[in-house]
């Protein structure tokens, strides 16, 4: 995903979605672990 600058709270995206895809903002880093965790078997 590509992003322009930030303008009143929002980012603007550039590139790397289609229309009515989401992204996550918050909580990132804990979906990160999770992923890992379902794919590799590694521990918290």
């Amino acid at each position: 995903m590509k992003t322009s600058g930030e303008h009143e709270g929002r980012i603007g995206v550039l590139g790397g979605l289609s229309p009515g895809q989401r992204v996550v903002v918050a909580g990132s880093l804990f979906l990160q672990r999770i992923y890992r965790q379902l794919t590799t078997g590694a521990a918290a």
